[in-house]
């Protein structure tokens, strides 16, 4: 596909003179039927092609003659769809933002340097985000209904790590896509590596008559970036060198947007219940998650994850209420149900015996205390991956006593037997992981990290069943 932007007739006749010249050379012709012009300004009478009517594609992007034809609705309703057939699929938090991040919100990023997601957009793909991750209608989204969200912004914009989901400030990360674009031109601008595209965006900015919108709100956002944060930079009016990180390379996209986010969230909001958690149980928040991230077993982590940070479904907002389950009053939803509920004091002897034939490390009963698996050493894998496949076991439990409605359905009881075959299956299947990774260093000749493999792995992984999981 060739592209030809000509201010007049007359040039253009001579971009076509170039190519007649080139199709001589390499026996190919220019197929006039398949050719098309988008005319700006006063149209001559005398054009060598056909007017475009409808919106033209280039490099992906939509035009017309009033310029970029935005595909941003076209993109959401894209999105929508996708996500509705991903809904249905049973996944962890984390599974689920792999998927709206690589699958869904991905498709937006091409168009973002150039075309801009307005208010009614981020808000539209904000209510279908909390629709995602967060409710429990698994197949349809409605528009005209606002859904509700587990975890806010000022705590979602953080990495696991934190007790945050890492998820993106689409307004920011749309502010950041703007700095970037003018950043880079500047860049380009400082090499001489322009076009004549280029020079008419320079020369707009060297005088601040911003005849293009595109290049207006670019520029505004770019020099608000540079006031906040490298207020030693020269100003755009100078036609400076761009934005450079300390090592001397031009700011990414990926600094620009960490560099406002977290100016716009200096620290993580934690929520009252998690508050509780720290004031009055001692509980290390945010530590906690540096930890919980380190679980082997997805849907244990992932339990243990939503448990702590506060973010599972249907239980989340009851407070001061009724137990469904054993009739008594409760403050706390998370503690009271995964605790201190009396169907859970039924079982607890099971649970604490099931742990303790499993882990070295033993608890006296089952509470708050024995879930705070950051009180182990950071090499420990048994101990925090049976809490949270407990866990996730009676997560499973109190969920079919508060929302089952198939009567055919079998309720789960809590089953010694399965909580051992879950930990085992888990320690085989870290074994054959390690097993590869051995098989790399003998390929390579290399003993000594074979062995220190191997002697981690037992340390980390020895329960009183099996306490050496792989031999020496």
């Amino acid at each position: 596909m060739i592209s030809s932007f000509n201010k007049s007739t007359e040039e253009l006749n001579k971009v076509i003179e170039k190519i007649n010249n080139y199709c001589l050379g390499t026996s190919s012709l220019l197929n006039h039927d398949k050719t098309i012009m988008i005319c700006i300004g006063n149209k001559p009478s005398n054009l060598p092609f056909k007017e475009s009517t409808a919106p033209e594609r280039y490099l992906g992007i939509n035009f017309t003659k009033t310029g970029l034809h935005s595909k941003i609705n076209t993109i959401i309703k894209s999105i929508k769809e996708s996500l509705s057939k991903w809904k249905s699929q049973a996944c962890t938090m984390k599974a689920k933002m792999a998927i709206l991040k690589t699958c869904a919100l991905s498709r937006l990023t091409y168009h973002q340097y150039i075309d801009y997601l307005e208010p009614p957009h981020i808000e539209e793909l904000n209510n279908i985000i909390k629709w995602f991750l967060f409710s429990s209608i698994k197949y349809t989204y409605t528009e005209e209904r606002k859904y509700r969200s587990l975890m806010t912004m000022d705590r979602a914009f953080a990495h696991w790590k934190e007790g945050g989901i890492n998820m993106w400030d689409l307004s920011s990360r749309q502010e950041a896509f703007k700095i970037w674009s003018i950043n880079r031109l500047l860049l380009l601008n400082k090499k001489k590596r322009t076009n004549t595209l280029h020079h008419w965006y320079i020369d707009q900015i060297k005088t601040w008559e911003l005849d293009s919108m595109f290049i207006r709100e670019q520029g505004l956002s770019w020099r608000n970036f540079r006031y906040n944060f490298f207020p030693n930079h020269p100003g755009i009016k100078e036609i400076p060198d761009c934005i450079r990180n300390k090592d001397g390379h031009p700011l990414s996209l990926k600094e620009i947007y960490y560099l406002i986010i977290s100016q716009k969230y200096e620290s993580i909001r934690r929520t009252e219940g998690q508050k509780t958690l720290m004031a009055l149980h001692n509980i290390n928040i945010p530590h906690i998650f540096e930890y919980i991230n380190r679980i082997s077993h997805q849907k244990g982590r992932n339990t243990l994850f939503r448990f702590f940070s506060r973010t599972l479904p249907g239980i989340n907002y009851n407070r001061n209420t009724i137990c469904k389950i054993c009739n008594k009053r409760f403050t706390d939803p998370y503690l009271h149900l995964f605790i201190d509920c009396q169907h859970i004091k039924g079982i607890e002897k099971s649970i604490t015996t099931t742990f303790n034939k499993l882990s070295i490390i033993k608890i006296k009963c089952w509470n708050l205390e024995a879930m705070e698996v950051c009180k182990t050493n950071k090499t420990e894998k048994v101990y925090p991956n049976l809490v949270g496949i407990i866990t996730h076991s009676l997560w499973t439990i109190i969920c079919y006593k508060l929302f089952n409605e198939d009567q055919d359905k079998k309720e789960p009881t809590f089953n010694p037997t399965t909580i051992e075959n879950e930990l085992n299956n888990l320690i085989k299947l870290e074994k054959f992981t390690l097993i590869k990774k051995l098989e790399t260093y003998e390929k390579y000749n290399n003993d000594n990290n074979r062995n220190l493999l191997i002697y981690k792995f037992n340390t980390a992984w020895q329960n009183p069943i099996n306490p050496l999981p792989v031999p020496i």
